[in-house]
């Protein structure tokens, strides 16, 4: 099979790292994890290391922050100067694999972020179906109760796309979410 790679640079995704930074939920769950050390809720270096690992992992902070743990009972983080440096030298940077040769750049990139929207049709069909529990007794009835409202995500993203074209810009982010 015969593969493709694209690689693509947003520069406005690169602009604000250091922004991003300050900003992200892993600075506050550190300082939440400095507050617990502080308060003798947490002591054993070990269980602070663990604790804190898991949260670096879960939100990404390992990509800006480094941590110290001199003793039992201390703790202490920080913005890694060099790991920032890093970020910012590849943030904004996306390579896509696919495997048709044949695919433009332009569509094969467009495809990719659109992979986002028809995961969240999927997702919307997934919660508002109410499929667990099914009151529907016969085969017959669920197919036709599952059919219904893919009928209607569809009639969504094409409204979705006509309001689009008619108002490009003014549509508020989770306009979708409002008229469900």
């Amino acid at each position: 099979m015969e593969e493709k790679e694209f690689l693509w640079w947003n520069p406005e995704k690169g602009k604000n790292t250091r922004k991003r930074c300050e900003k992200s939920t892993c600075k506050e769950a550190l300082e939440r994890i400095k507050l617990q050390v502080a308060s003798g809720r947490l002591k054993k270096a070990s269980k602070i290391a663990a604790k804190v690992e898991r949260m670096m992992q879960k939100t990404k902070g390992y990509r800006y922050f480094s941590y110290h743990i001199p003793q039992d009972g201390k703790f202490e983080f920080f913005i890694d100067e060099k790991k920032l440096l890093k970020e910012k030298q590849i943030e904004g940077t996306y390579i896509l694999l696919t495997n048709d040769p044949k695919i433009p750049a332009y569509d094969a990139i467009s495809a990719y972020k659109n992979l986002s929207e028809v995961e969240d049709f999927f997702r919307q069909l997934k919660d508002n179906l109410g499929i667990r529990p099914n009151y529907h007794r016969t085969d017959r009835r669920i197919k036709a109760h599952i059919f219904i409202f893919y009928l209607a995500l569809l009639l969504l993203c094409i409204l979705k796309r006509t309001l689009i074209l008619i108002f490009p810009l003014k549509m508020p982010l989770n306009w979708q979410r409002q008229l469900v």
